[in-house]
C-alpha cells in the first residue's frame, strides 16, 4: 500500500470517529409547532397551533408539529425519535407525546408515538393517517393541508378515544381519489357476488357447490382485506380472497365429504347448521412535559 493511500485511510477513520462521537444539534421549540423550513405562512401555523391546544385542553396529550430542512447526518425514523426524545413530548409518567415531522429534503414524513398513546395510535392506524389526509397533499406540494389535516386526524383520534368529542372546526378533510372510488365499486360487487355464491353453493351439490362456496369465500375475502388497512390495500384483499376461498373449499368438505358427495355420485347436500375520563391542559404553551416515545408510528415518502 502506497503512502498516499495509508494517509487517505487514516483520515477516513479519524472522520467517521470524529462524526460518531460527535453530538447531533437539534433545535429548540418555541411552541406545538415548529418550522424551520418556511413551509407555513404565519396563519397556518396559528390554525394548527390551535388545534394541538385544543388536543392538550381536552386529553392533557401533547402533539408536536415540525418542519425541517434536512434530518442529516440521521434517516427521518431516527431523527424523529432523538428529537422526540430531545424535547420530551408528552406528560411525564403518562408519555402521551406524538410528533408528526416533515422533512422537505428527504420528501419523508414520520408519526412517532408515545408509550402511553401507542394503543390509541397504532402502527397501522398511524399510516392510514399519512395515506388519507398527509401524503396526497403533499404530492401536490400542499404542505399546509397534509400538516394541518394530518394533526386533524391525529387530535380526532386521541379525542375520540378518551370519550371526549372533537370541535367540528378542526374536523381533518380526506383527500378522495381514484383508487377510494375503484375499491368502493369492487367492494360492492365482491359483496354482492359473495353472498349470491355462497347462498347457490348451499343449495347445490357436486362439483357446483365446490366452485360456488370457494368464489364465494374468495369474494369475502377479498372486502374484508379492504376493510382492514388502508395501507398496502390491494395486497391484503388479493391475500384474504386466497384465505377466503381456502376457506370456503373447507366448507365444501365439511358438507360435502368429498367431490362426488356421499358415495362419491354426486348431487350430495348441504349437511351443516348455521348456528370517566377527564383530561387537562392549560390555555398556553408551557413546554413539553418531558414524555418519553415508545418508537411506534409510520413514516411514508412522497
Amino acid at each position: 500500500m502506497s503512502f498516499r493511500a495509508v494517509v487517505i485511510s487514516l483520515s477516513l477513520v479519524i472522520m467517521l470517529a470524529f462524526s460518531a462521537g460527535a453530538e447531533i444539534s437539534f433545535p429548540s421549540y418555541s411552541g406545538f409547532v415548529n418550522d424551520y423550513a418556511g413551509a407555513l405562512s404565519s396563519g397556518e401555523r396559528s390554525r394548527i397551533e390551535a388545534l394541538c391546544r385544543d388536543l392538550e385542553a381536552k386529553t392533557s396529550a401533547e402533539l408536536a408539529v415540525v418542519v425541517v430542512k434536512t434530518v442529516q447526518p440521521l434517516d427521518p425514523k431516527m431523527y424523529a425519535v432523538k428529537l422526540f426524545e430531545k424535547w420530551g413530548i408528552g406528560k411525564k409518567g403518562v408519555d402521551n407525546g406524538i410528533l408528526l415531522l416533515l422533512a422537505m429534503e428527504e420528501r419523508r414524513v414520520e408519526i412517532e408515538v408515545g408509550y402511553g398513546l401507542e394503543g390509541v395510535i397504532t402502527d397501522s392506524k398511524a399510516g392510514r393517517i399519512l395515506d388519507d389526509y398527509v401524503v396526497p397533499y403533499f404530492k401536490k406540494g400542499q404542505f399546509n393541508k397534509g400538516l394541518y389535516n394530518g394533526a386533524a386526524a391525529i387530535s380526532k383520534e386521541i379525542i375520540t378515544s378518551k370519550g371526549a368529542s372533537p370541535d367540528e372546526k378542526f374536523a381533518p378533510e380526506k383527500r378522495s381519489s381514484n383508487l377510494d372510488t375503484l375499491f368502493l365499486i369492487l367492494s360492492i360487487n365482491a359483496a354482492l357476488y359473495g353472498v349470491v355464491f355462497i347462498f347457490l353453493g348451499l343449495s347445490f351439490g357436486g362439483i357446483a357447490a365446490f366452485f360456488l362456496l370457494t368464489l364465494g369465500g374468495a369474494c369475502a375475502g377479498f372486502l374484508f382485506g379492504g376493510l382492514i388497512t388502508d395501507s398496502y390495500r390491494i395486497t391484503f384483499m388479493i391475500v384474504f380472497a386466497i384465505i377466503g376461498g381456502v376457506i370456503g373449499w373447507i366448507l365444501y368438505k365439511i358438507g360435502y365429504k368429498g367431490f362426488g358427495g356421499p358415495g362419491g355420485g354426486g348431487g350430495g347436500r348441504w349437511t351443516g347448521s348455521s348456528s370517566s375520563w377527564s383530561g387537562g391542559g392549560g390555555s398556553s404553551f408551557g413546554g413539553f412535559g418531558g414524555g418519553r416515545s415508545g418508537g411506534g408510528g409510520a413514516g411514508r415518502s412522497f
